[in-house]
């Protein structure tokens, strides 16, 4: 029965180890280094940059135009969504 990539990693894993200490200590570190870069990214909307060239006037367009995206996004999902709901 061949083994599942699973069972293959959790053999190579366990064969470097005893094998290669070392090298098991650097993938494990590289392994634990990538799990937190994961964890950084997040899902929240990215906000705009805001570089204030000629005073308040500048950044309260941004804000607006920002806002502005944000409801035409939503309402856009709103009417997908209730299509969705008149077809069923």
């Amino acid at each position: 029965m061949p083994l599942t990539p699973k069972e293959r990693q959790k053999l190579y894993r366990e064969r470097l180890k005893e094998v290669n200490p070392e090298k098991f200590k650097l993938k494990k570190k590289e392994k634990k280094e990538k799990k937190k870069k994961k964890k950084k990214k997040s899902k929240k909307e990215p906000k705009p940059e805001v570089v204030p060239l000629e005073g308040h006037g500048q950044i309260l367009t941004q804000k607006r135009n920002y806002n502005r995206s944000v409801i035409y996004r939503l309402k856009n999902e709103n009417t997908k969504l209730e299509e969705e709901l008149k077809k069923i």
